[in-house]
């Protein structure tokens, strides 16, 4: 095969020579010149290739500096479009399109189209119009687009930081970047976007595309494409939420809210669209972080009630006084319509319904009432461990048996008690409270079960950061992670093989107690019926086999 660095190109060498007679370039014996350039060691082809870029050049810098009327722009078009296929020409073709867009015909976008190289390599703004006049070739990028986005997200929703924090990366995701660039101002292009962004939903129902969506008009927004935004009936709802986010849910957002939803009550899509921004896993988790909270504080203040004690009223009846009134707070009413609204609204989307769904009386009267038993058992352990002066969360002893009695009824699980769960786990996580967390798996796995992978993948690096050494050497945080074992809990593959890293084996060596590892093999091996054919659970038992000459590999 001939080497393209040495070989005359035919193209090369017919432009060149158009050139020459076109602009009377008579130079005597011109063809005597090739072989001394071959003696010197310079190709033809370097020598045409730069000849022709720099008529490219040329080209393109008469075209910006210079002012076009419509007969010129259309002869020279006419005279270089039939060249289109040719890469060195497209360059120049696409400079003079983009100079003058409002001159682009239907023709000319046809004949674009017709070259299948150009919507790769054209600048944006003539994607745009191509896109605008093909839209099922624009869903199909755009799908690709969100495919990708996922990827990133994904990565993006394990790390820890503040909801403002991840929210600001997630706008910051190239492909979600690309789209608003593309979408720009094309009232046709939006419009498709919000269209395949349905359509998606109504095929899968996952959550992810509601953060897409989300993040789709906020980033429209950091653009300054609020024009764009307001032809759009979620767009205040979602701004307002992103401000609560940010700066924290007062009364005079939650007002404002509503104040939105009064206008969509008649459309079921519309409605179903709002109710898409309360099921971003960002916004459900804030929403379902503030119940929890709610919980927390309401039980606070009658346990540390001065005008009464512990000792001096029962468990039973705190939590009795305290449920009067947590059920009264206008703000656990909202918190828990709004993301019961969030878990309805791929069914809203199905089944065309445009009502506000109702929060079933027994998350008030069952889980929430549940919560207030265990935070009052929490605060009362944590209040014992303080009068003792004693570390209560990492132990050497026995696990005993717990009373469970406060057991929540599994044929009533929705979608609002499984996020408030799991702010719960990762709460008492966060606060090191191992008998809470024992507490919570032995007694709710079906719950456990529906957690969001978002909160697992949260909870497990809070286990890592924080907890490492506790679950290698407690009996009870060896308890705890038996319990997620049972529970077939993939993210624990991220825990094991962060017990075969360099860190841990390193201080279980220095310390003599290598045969920790014993523990992270059986529990490895108990979960790998789950994991096992994932390539993460490949990577473990590799890295198991590394450790000690693979003592304690995984089999």
């Amino acid at each position: 095969m001939a080497d393209p660095n040495t070989t005359e190109t035919p193209l090369a060498a017919a432009l060149v020579q158009a050139f020459q007679e076109q602009n009377q370039v008579n130079v005597e014996n011109i063809e005597n010149v090739y072989p001394l350039l071959d003696i010197s060691g310079v190709s033809r082809y370097d020598t045409h290739h730069h000849m022709l870029e720099e008529l490219k050049n040329n080209f393109i810098q008469a075209i910006i500096t210079q002012h076009w009327d419509q007969e010129k722009f259309t002869r020279f078009l006419s005279m270089i479009m039939p060249q289109i296929s040719f890469k060195e020409f497209r360059d120049i073709i696409f400079e003079a399109l983009k100079k003058y867009p409002d001159r682009i015909t239907e023709e000319i976008y046809e004949q674009l189209a017709r070259e299948p190289t150009v919507i790769h390599e054209a600048p944006i703004e003539i994607k745009r119009g191509l896109y605008e006049r093909d839209q099922e070739m624009f869903k199909e990028m755009i799908k690709t687009q969100i495919d990708n986005y996922f990827k990133r997200q994904s990565l993006i929703m394990q790390q820890r930081g503040t909801d403002s924090d991840i929210l600001d990366q997630r706008t910051n995701i190239p492909e979600l970047k690309y789209i608003i660039d593309l979408v720009n101002e094309s009232s046709i292009l939006f419009r498709e976007m919000q269209d395949i962004i349905i359509e998606i939903y109504k095929d899968n129902g996952h959550s992810n595309i509601c953060s897409f969506r989300f993040d789709f008009f906020n980033c429209m927004q950091k653009a300054g494409k609020i024009s764009m935004c307001m032809k759009d009936h979620s767009y205040n709802v979602i701004w307002l939420i992103n401000e609560g986010i940010i700066k924290g849910l007062n009364e005079a957002r939650i007002s404002d809210i509503q104040t939105e939803f009064q206008k969509y009550t008649r459309n079921f899509r519309e409605f179903a669209e709002i109710a898409m921004v309360f099921q971003d896993p960002i916004v459900y988790n804030f929403l379902s972080a503030r119940i929890l909270e709610v919980i927390k504080e309401c039980m606070f203040e009658y346990f540390n009630d001065t005008n009464r004690t512990v000792l001096e009223i029962s468990i039973h009846g705190t939590v009795e006084a305290a449920s009067t009134d947590l059920i009264k707070k206008p703000i656990l009413k909202w918190l828990s319509k709004m993301v019961t609204l969030g878990g309805k609204s791929h069914e809203m989307l199905l089944l065309s319904n445009a009502s506000m769904p109702v929060v079933d009386e027994k998350i008030y009267s069952k889980f929430y009432n549940k919560l207030l038993y265990w935070v009052y058992e929490d605060l009362e352990r944590a209040q014992t461990a303080r009068i003792v002066h004693q570390e209560i969360l990492e132990d050497e002893e026995t696990v005993s048996d717990l009373c469970l009695v406060h057991k929540f009824d599994t044929a009533i699980i929705y979608s609002s008690i499984i996020e408030v769960f799991g702010q719960y786990l990762l709460d008492r996580c966060q606060n090191n409270d191992v008998i809470a967390l024992l507490r919570a798996l032995s007694s709710e796995i079906e719950i456990l079960k529906k957690i969001d992978p978002i909160i697992y993948n949260l909870f497990i690096k809070e286990l890592i950061d924080s907890h490492s050494f506790r679950i290698l050497y407690s009996k009870r945080w060896q308890h705890m992670i038996d319990g997620l074992v049972k529970v077939d809990f993939y993210p624990l593959i991220n825990l094991f093989s962060h017990f075969y890293g360099e860190t841990v084996t390193n201080f279980l060596l220095e310390k003599g107690d290598i045969e920790k590892l014993r523990l992270v093999k059986n529990w490895s091996e108990k979960a790998a019926s789950t994991i096992k054919e994932t390539p993460s659970y490949a990577d473990l038992v590799e890295k198991s086999a590394n450790v000690i000459s693979g003592l304690y590999k995984i089999e």
